[in-house]
């Protein structure tokens, strides 16, 4: 097995026993080029992961930290839209009963 992975990172763009070829091909319709990838081998792989996890996490700089929090509040007001979506569609169903059931009183 061998790790496409980018360059001087763990980060695994195809984890397989694909030829080297298709590795890179697979890289390539992920928007990397060869010179942002490496191919390591399963050991390689292993010992990178083994070294990275010893290392200290790097300082977010206060851009990023800003950036990373940015993110997560998008994350948020996507989230409480889809809800907003949902509920919006139960009150129309709702609605729609009450006045199927206010129409049928008003026939008795």
């Amino acid at each position: 097995m061998q790790f496409c992975v980018v360059k001087n990172t763990t980060i695994v763009i195809d984890g397989s026993d694909n030829s080297l070829e298709i590795m890179i091909a697979n890289a390539n319709n992920s928007g990397f080029t060869e010179a942002d990838i490496e191919i390591l081998s399963e050991t390689e792989y292993k010992v990178r992961v083994k070294n990275e996890s010893k290392s200290d996490p790097p300082e977010l700089s206060e851009i990023d930290r800003i950036g990373a929090e940015l993110v997560l509040r998008e994350l948020e007001t996507l989230d409480l839209r889809s809800q907003n979506e949902a509920l919006g569609g139960q009150i129309v169903g709702l609605e729609l009963r009450l006045l199927t059931l206010e129409g049928g009183a008003a026939n008795v």
